[in-house]
């Protein structure tokens, strides 16, 4: 793992930076206030690192959760090796016991949102987003994923004693609050601050079932298929970029925000992934668990001048164009995205059988035919290739299981093997009719040269 070990010079300097009252021309420092019921206070983590890097409250820490479980096994974390080196990145022996857990753990990423092309290829959610203060951080996020780095900020993730999310990387200490989120992103982020979790909102305008029957097509059983194109689209935007979860459901926290997005209902973002990463982190201990925000989180670290030049990131290309919408089962037509039909309702070609004209085709009409099979096959293979490496990003971008995502590959690999077998019958009728046209030119020739040869 790449380190940078700053000198002690560079640390006091830091210290003294930090005791200095907040400049808004210097986004060094994020701070803000959070939810305090996702908290649990516990004075003894305080004393984690006898020697911390740089000068903070350690008293006043208060961190978001213990040391995940899978790391606190017989021995593990008290046999963690933690040396002067590890001060300059860790807080501690159990926040270096973290990162090495959190090794095992997949992490979502996100994905580049561009609304521009959207809006080209006639899906345009542009006033939705701008209504909500977020075509600036979709404009803003690169497509760079710094993924051990991302793995320290979550390691040494806690709230300080101002009640502020707070981190450190590579010795560079991290504040989050509303002030520099708004200033990175440009946008000011105001509207409905109480974080969603299992249960809907007591004093919202519509009840739950009344949510699930304006936006689906097919209600109470609401799912990404029963929804409208639109919808469908916003719901994928929540589960892989804004609040990342599985694709073959809708939680009750993802038909509440799809219902503020679709009725221009203001949400204040920058609580909601606070606390999305709060919530992530403090159970990341879960097996199916990962950690969100990989994108975004990468972009802070850059805002905040963390060295990251040790480190290659990973490109993220995974964004929203004609392959994403066509593998939600949507087809292009009319300037409209339709609904496309299921595989397996697509009847299967009937070869009739008739019977074959006196005359036989030529060799050329065969050659010709024959190409033209394999094109055919050479476009389903590709296509299955397609929806096949769709599938793969999908599944590292949100962190879930293939059987997860409701995508029936099965019914693709079955319309193959009949187009195969299909292709294979043909080819077998094309192969017997150009030998018996070439044992008839070949008869044709010998006859010709045995009437000249019989003349002379």
């Amino acid at each position: 793992m790449a380190k940078r070990n700053p000198s002690s010079s560079t640390v006091t300097r830091r210290s003294r930076r930090f005791q200095k009252p907040l400049n808004p021309e210097e986004p060094i420092d994020l701070e803000s206030s959070i939810d305090s019921d996702f908290l649990k206070t516990d004075n003894e983590s305080s004393e984690s690192s006898k020697n911390p890097p740089i000068s903070q409250k350690k008293a006043g820490k208060r961190p978001m959760e213990q040391t995940p479980k899978a790391a606190c096994k017989k021995g593990k974390v008290e046999n963690t090796e933690f040396g002067p080196e590890d001060q300059l990145i860790f807080y501690g022996p159990s926040e270096k016991a973290r990162f090495e857990s959190y090794k095992s753990k997949s992490m979502a990423y996100g994905r580049s949102v561009s609304l521009s092309l959207m809006k080209i290829l006639h899906c345009d959610v542009t006033s939705i987003f701008d209504f909500q203060h977020l075509s600036s951080l979709f404009n803003t996020v690169g497509n760079s994923v710094y993924e051990e780095p991302v793995r320290m900020f979550y390691a040494n993730l806690f709230v300080n004693d101002k009640d502020d999310l707070e981190s450190m990387v590579l010795g560079t200490r991290i504040v989050l609050d509303s002030y520099q989120f708004e200033k990175i992103f440009s946008a000011k982020f105001r509207g409905f601050d109480v974080f969603v979790q299992n249960s809907w909102p007591k004093d919202f305008e519509v009840s739950f079932e009344e949510a699930k029957v304006f936006l689906s097509d097919n209600p109470p059983d609401i799912g990404p298929k029963n929804l409208k194109f639109e919808h469908c689209v916003l719901a994928h935007m929540i589960a892989t970029t804004l609040l990342l979860g599985p694709l073959a459901l809708l939680s009750t926290r993802d038909i509440f925000v799809l219902y503020c997005l679709v009725n221009n209902k203001r949400l204040d973002w920058f609580v909601w992934i606070r606390q999305y990463m709060l919530e992530s982190n403090r159970d990341i201990s879960s097996s199916a668990a990962c950690l969100p925000y990989g994108l975004l989180t990468s972009h802070f670290l850059e805002v905040m001048k963390v060295d990251l030049a040790p480190f290659t990131p990973k490109h993220i290309t995974s964004t929203y164009d004609k392959t994403t919408f066509s593998m939600m089962g949507y087809t292009l037509g009319d300037d409209r995205w339709v609904k496309r039909a299921k595989v397996d309702s697509i009847p299967v070609p009937v070869e009739v059988q008739t019977e074959q004209p006196a005359s036989q085709p030529t060799i050329s009409q065969n050659l010709l035919q024959t190409l033209k099979y394999l094109d055919e096959v050479k476009q389903l293979v590709v296509e299955m290739k397609k929806q096949v490496d769709k599938i793969r990003e999908v599944t590292k971008e949100t962190g879930t299981d293939v059987a997860k995502l409701g995508m029936d590959i099965g019914a693709t690999r079955r319309q193959g093997a009949r187009s195969f077998n299909s292709m294979t019958k043909k080819m077998d009728k094309l192969v017997k009719n150009v030998k018996n046209s070439y044992d008839s030119f070949c008869t044709k020739v010998i006859n010709t040269l045995k009437y000249f040869l019989g003349r002379n």
